[in-house]
């Protein structure tokens, strides 16, 4: 890890004093320290592509919102700006080796276009360009129900948006091209998810104290782990091949509909987000959304939150006939059947203009027959067909300098 350090501050450094040559730099950061407790023994609770949390492996976790990170703006000229976000937090792999989550160019040729192209942070839901930056959020952690239903975060690509001014409505159109990959962990299984030449469109309107935003995605997806891999080619050997087909999930089709919104005054927070989401392949017709409602008390802030995310998608477990076969299908179905309702308070104080102290606390229900939208390593003695409901509670102090 320290040489990964190493070499992340040798390129953000190299960058900056190239930057400082070449006109004008701003330099910040952010951070979290947290600790998550759940209350399963049976399960882990985790978030984005971890491969472990709170729960079975232990009690209580400091390593699931933790984490530490850099951002620089560099203005080359009045048209060309260069990006950089470095961050370190945990990964699949259970390391915080630090690595570049923004790295961009972008122009500027007038006020109402921008031009970008590089890394950026995967830009279609209200709060992905600043997920990782706990402060600019109610909660200690986005919700999973939606967030992670796209665990594309880090993306290579472009895009360009125009602002267009409409009386006191601001429209902003966005479009744009990407590619990413992600370590996933399924059931203790890494493997490589993929995203391929997602195109998107966003469009957001920004009227006073309300922020709207819809968009579309249509692309390709590649996330399959090895256990489903020899499946697929045990369903072909069987005289299958077609069911083999739906159960593969390599180069498949993607789709994705979302919209949300976010309305604050001095005393009031409504914001909530949907998104649906559908692919050429067994892991069909998902669905996940939240509502949050908050109100202000001078620098405290009370919010609950309602999340929801369940798959409706046709069970093609039922056609596989052989016996054992069936049973490995059936166990496919409940790994990637995410289902379940999370119900949310929390307790935000403002420490000071750069800091703030969180503390939440989630009631999470399963669907029975899913291994919920944020449980993994479950034990011999989960009952997924009959699970009990879970308390998750959270402390976080989060920051920005």
């Amino acid at each position: 890890m320290a040489s990964s350090l190493r070499r992340f501050l040798y390129v953000f450094l190299l960058s900056a004093s190239f930057s400082l040559h070449a006109g004008k730099l701003s330099v910040n950061g952010f951070g979290t320290v947290g600790l998550a407790c759940f209350s399963n023994e049976d399960a882990d609770f985790r978030h984005n592509s971890l491969s472990e949390g709170a729960g079975a492996t232990r009690t209580c976790d400091m390593g699931l919102d933790s984490k530490i990170g850099l951002q620089s703006q560099m203005y080359v000229n009045e048209y060309v700006e260069l990006h950089l976000q470095g961050v370190s937090y945990k990964h699949s792999d259970n390391s915080f080796d630090p690595g570049l989550t923004v790295a961009s160019i972008i122009w500027r040729p007038n006020e109402e276009w921008r031009f970008r192209v590089g890394r950026f942070q995967n830009p279609n839901f209200i709060h992905s360009d600043s997920r990782l930056i706990g402060y600019t959020q109610p909660w200690v952690r986005p919700p999973r129900e939606v967030y992670g239903s796209l665990p594309a975060y880090d993306v290579d690509g472009g895009d360009l948006y125009f602002l267009y001014q409409l009386d006191e409505l601001t429209l902003t159109f966005n479009t744009g091209l990407y590619s990413a990959s992600e370590t996933l962990n399924v059931s203790g299984e890494p493997f490589d998810a993929e995203a391929s030449d997602n195109i998107y469109l966003n469009v957001t309107g920004n009227a006073g104290d309300l922020t709207w935003k819809v968009g579309v995605i249509y692309g390709e997806t590649s996330a399959q782990p090895d256990s489903i891999t020899s499946f697929v080619n045990t369903l072909t050997f069987f005289g299958q091949p077609s069911l083999a087909k739906e159960f593969s999930h390599i180069d498949k089709t993607s789709y994705y509909i979302y919209g949300g919104f976010w309305y604050e005054s001095l005393d009031w927070l409504f914001t909530g987000e949907y998104v649906y989401s559908d692919f050429e392949s067994y892991f069909n017709e998902n669905h996940g959304a939240y509502l949050t409602v908050g109100r202000r008390f001078n620098d405290w802030l009370l919010h609950g939150t309602w999340a929801w995310r369940t798959r409706e998608g046709l069970d093609i477990s039922r056609q596989v006939v052989n016996s054992q076969l069936s049973a490995i299908a059936a166990g496919i179905k409940t790994v990637t059947d995410l289902g379940s309702h999370d119900i949310g308070i929390g307790i935000n104080y403002t420490v000071s203009e750069n800091m703030l102290l969180k503390m939440q606390l989630n009631y999470i229900i399963p669907e029975a027959g899913s291994s919920g939208a944020s449980y993994a390593n479950t034990t011999k003695d989960y009952d997924i067909y009959n699970p009990d409901n879970d308390i998750l509670f959270s402390l976080s102090l989060d920051f920005i300098f």
